[in-house]
């Protein structure tokens, strides 16, 4: 089991995961192209239980899903504006976090 940690731009949020992570997945939806401003989103996923915020707090944003009717949560440094991670009502036990945003990208 491999500890990542990571945060927002500026340092006020901090999180933690303590495993491996459950899949990586590039999402082309077209939420995901508008929350990104770019053709993609990476999504890093951890079981919820694995994962600790360890610093700051997050503001949410959430959006119901034209595909699933179910509601993503993205939860954001009120900040610098960094998406830290998602949550999704469809996958309650899963947290994806934002790939850019761990402190070790490899």
């Amino acid at each position: 089991m491999t500890r990542q940690i990571g945060g927002c731009l500026c340092g006020a949020v901090r999180y933690a995961v303590n495993a491996d992570p459950i899949r990586t997945t590039f999402c082309t939806c077209r939420y995901c192209q508008k929350h990104t401003g770019t053709p993609m989103n990476m999504l890093v996923g951890f079981a919820s239980a694995n994962f600790e915020l360890t610093s700051g707090e997050t503001a949410t944003y959430s959006h119901i899903s034209e595909g699933s009717g179910n509601a993503v949560h993205t939860h954001f440094c009120p900040l610098c504006a960094t998406v830290a991670y998602k949550t999704l009502d469809s996958f309650p036990n899963f947290v994806g976090i934002q790939g850019g945003t761990f402190d070790d990208p490899d």
